[in-house]
């Protein structure tokens, strides 16, 4: 009876035991989230970072995440890499489709929160699909986004449009890995150019348009380019090209959107002078243009030329505004001299006479005005032109003689080495002994 109750309790320790120690089967893992995710293969720029926003994750901020991929159907996964840094080179092995795991690790460096995707691998030469995603620009958005970069800008600044991260998009690329080109039109100008800086210079005043084409960093082909298009303004007034549907107008397609501003300043013209030039009497001197720079939108400009005997700029610390007085009152207004023949275009004139001669300048537009003038073009002397005599006889003439000594020595022994004497016949050679 005894030995019974122990076994009973024995049977019940071990059951309590295994109890605690159960451990349930696991759950076959589910089959990866099918995705139309591709890469290029071998192409080494890729961020982490890009990567994982292809795919519909979503991780806690204080866990550091990782991913790892393999050829869908391998037991084995590549190496783990962080999720949102470093980067990235698929290495392809098949042409199969691959699977992508994101997880991260707990204090015993087991994965958790495990979720897995297919994704494909393409070759640098197939078609890599790069457009506008026109339902993801707000017109409106985006024009206020102009305006700002326009805040505080003049004449001569550079314009910087306002980046497309989310418009121009790549199904393989990230938007920084694009390698893009601006296409601007100016005021005064009818056709596009381009550059491939994120930026083009405000050098007039009025509406400036531009677009921007992209391709990717492995093709030197754009993917995304008008050649087929027609630019045109549809219904609502948006400017861009499009696929035309010449049968039915309505169904013309927007693929590229053209962008417009209207550039503007308030500020007053502003001219800066330079250093003249030195003139001669009877010379045409063509440098007054160079020396003066306008800064000013739709100005009209007026020219003067002045003339005096002395020097005006003594005593006067800021010539350019505060010489102007100067000249008009104690110079000679030339502009109109025929002698001088002043062309108040290209400022071309022709000094007559010897001293100092000074250009004004008025430039005026629709802020403002501005004056100033040259800084003295001085004439104190004719231009002549000096006739050059040689006088290389008169320094080598004993050069030249030892120099033809030399080459006739030289014709002398050419003769000896090659020229060989007449040789003498056996007739002239007995007569030559008779003789004797």
């Amino acid at each position: 009876m005894k030995m019974r109750k122990i076994t009973a309790f024995i049977i019940a320790a071990v059951a309590l035991i295994a109890t605690f120690n159960f451990v349930p089967a696991q759950e076959v893992s589910a089959a990866p989230a099918q995705t139309n995710v591709a890469f290029v293969q071998a192409f080494d720029e890729y961020d982490n970072s890009f990567i994982t926003s292809k795919f519909p994750v979503s991780f806690e901020d204080e866990k550091t995440y990782y991913f790892a991929y393999k050829l869908e159907g391998a037991t084995e996964y590549s190496q783990k890499v962080e999720a949102k840094s470093g980067k990235t080179t698929f290495e392809c092995v098949s042409s199969d489709n691959y699977v992508i795991k994101f997880f991260y690790l707990d204090e015993n460096e087991a994965e958790q929160d495990v979720e897995e995707f297919t994704f494909s691998l393409v070759t640098a030469t197939a078609e890599d699909s790069i457009y506008y995603d026109l339902t993801a620009i707000n017109y409106e958005d985006y024009q206020k986004e102009i305006n700002k970069k326009l805040e505080n800008k003049e004449l001569g600044d550079y314009f910087y449009y306002p980046e497309l991260t989310d418009v121009l998009v790549s199904d393989n690329f990230a938007y920084t890995a694009l390698t893009k080109t601006v296409y601007y039109c100016k005021p005064k100008s009818t056709t596009f150019s381009s550059t491939t800086s994120s930026s083009f210079s405000l050098s007039d005043i009025g509406t400036y348009k531009y677009y921007v084409l992209a391709k990717d960093p492995t093709n030197t082909n754009f993917t995304i380019d008008t050649d087929e298009l027609v630019r045109m303004v549809d219904a609502n007034g948006n400017e861009g090209w499009y696929e035309v549907d010449e049968n039915d107008p309505t169904n013309n397609k927007l693929i590229v959107p053209i962008f417009s501003f209207q550039f503007e300043t308030v500020k007053e013209p502003e001219i800066t002078i330079s250093e003249s030039e030195i003139g001669f009497i009877g010379l045409t001197y063509k440098d007054a243009k160079d020396s003066i720079t306008i800064v000013a939108q739709n100005e009209s400009v007026e020219y003067k030329l002045y003339y005096s005997a002395s020097d005006l700029s003594a005593g006067i610390e800021n010539w350019t505004s505060e010489g102007i007085a100067k000249v008009e009152e104690n110079a000679t207004d030339i502009t109109n001299k025929e002698e001088v023949a002043f062309n108040t275009s290209n400022l071309y004139f022709t000094p007559d006479l010897k001293g100092y001669y000074y250009v004004v300048c008025r430039a005026a537009d629709n802020y403002g005005e501005a004056s100033a003038v040259t800084e003295a073009i001085i004439v104190n002397r004719e231009f002549t032109t000096v006739k050059y005599e040689s006088q290389f006889l008169k320094y080598n003439w004993l050069s030249i003689m030892f120099l033809g000594i030399a080459v006739l020595s030289f014709i002398g022994i050419l003769v000896l080495l090659f020229v060989k004497p007449k040789e003498k016949t056996e007739e002239e050679v007995e007569t030559t002994v008779s003789k004797k």
